[in-house]
């Protein structure tokens, strides 16, 4: 199951367990901060994401949320409190590294994989979605970088995006170009 879903837009999600719909406001309050929108809705509970993680329905603004995988099986809603405050985002890393990268999808990929697929070989889409993985996570760790203060792990990341940002600017070049010649 591919985490960014561009498949049919009429398959339904299952509906999320009343008692994780707390969860699912606060797990959407964060993925609307990071991805500095205001539109996208969580779905959160042990059945969610479609047998992924977590993935995002770009058509429909929405973000799956499996609970077991995000926040382990024996986690009860109760013990979940608001993952926009720091505090519990330490309590929770999982859970925050996934929503943060459905985040990123949610504000980076701008495009329709599902137009891509009908052009590209199987090996080909999979290098594409790859690549548009990197790409994405590379423009959210800038992101966290420039917004937050300066420290230890700081330094050895911007290292690391250092070295990836000529890379990163070849693959926006590349993903542009690529899609230009796509729609011809």
């Amino acid at each position: 199951m591919r985490h960014l879903d561009h498949s049919d837009p009429e398959k339904e999600s299952p509906p999320p367990p009343i008692e994780w719909l707390r969860v699912g406001t606060t797990v959407a309050n964060l993925a609307n901060e990071i991805s500095e929108r205001g539109d996208i809705i969580a779905i959160v509970g042990p059945d969610a994401a479609h047998g992924a993680p977590a993935c995002f329905f770009p058509h429909r603004s929405e973000v799956e949320l499996n609970t077991r995988t995000a926040f382990g099986p024996q986690t009860t809603p109760e013990s979940v409190g608001d993952l926009t405050d720091h505090k519990q985002q330490y309590e929770f890393p999982r859970a925050v590294g996934l929503i943060a990268h459905e985040a990123f999808h949610a504000r980076y990929s701008r495009w329709e994989a599902s137009d891509a697929a009908d052009q590209l070989n199987a090996e080909e889409f999979k290098a594409f979605e790859m690549l548009e993985e990197s790409r994405i996570e590379f423009h959210g760790l800038q992101d966290v970088l420039q917004s937050s203060s300066t420290g230890c792990s700081e330094t050895f990341v911007s290292k690391y995006l250092m070295d990836f940002s000529a890379i990163s600017s070849r693959l926006d070049c590349l993903f542009n170009s690529w899609f230009t010649n796509l729609a011809l």
